[in-house]
């Protein structure tokens, strides 16, 4: 669904303060998700399509 899209991501902490953003290529999704995470301070991630700027979604860390 994401592939083919530029999108902005933007990492939240338990206070709703950003603290990471960056834009990236769809594809490059999943690896993303994966770096951004290794920062503990980063409890969610929201998800736009970074041209017009319509929210997508929102990523939760799952505490394991």
């Amino acid at each position: 669904m994401f592939d083919h899209r530029v999108l902005s991501i933007r990492g939240f902490d338990k206070n709703a303060t950003m603290i990471y953003a960056d834009v990236i290529q769809g594809i490059d999704l999943k690896a993303t998700l994966h770096h951004v995470f290794i920062n503990q301070e980063i409890d969610y991630l929201h998800i736009h399509n970074a041209k017009p700027g319509c929210y997508n979604c929102m990523v939760v860390r799952v505490i394991s």
